[in-house]
């Protein structure tokens, strides 16, 4: 008689744990990271961007008074010429 290929042998699954490949499923399953692990990752990762944004957008306001201020001064020269002239 013929054997079903329903019924296979325990040693012939290829995906079973024996004493050969014992040491490769507890290698494997303890090098997984764990989800708590992933999720503090991503919030560390978002935490560091928001960071960044706040940042830049503190920077801006300032870049911003400095490039008013010197057009302030080189129309207060302007005029200060056109009055002298």
């Amino acid at each position: 008689m013929k054997p079903s290929p329903i019924s296979r042998a325990f040693g012939a699954d290829t995906l079973s744990i024996n004493s050969d490949n014992v040491h490769c499923y507890y290698s494997t399953v303890q090098s997984e990271v764990h989800p708590q692990d992933l999720v503090d990752t991503a919030l560390t990762r978002r935490h560091a961007r928001a960071l960044e944004l706040h940042r830049r957008r503190r920077a801006r306001p300032a870049r911003v008074a400095w490039i008013a201020a010197l057009l302030l001064a080189g129309l207060c020269m302007a005029a200060w010429g056109w009055l002298m002239r």
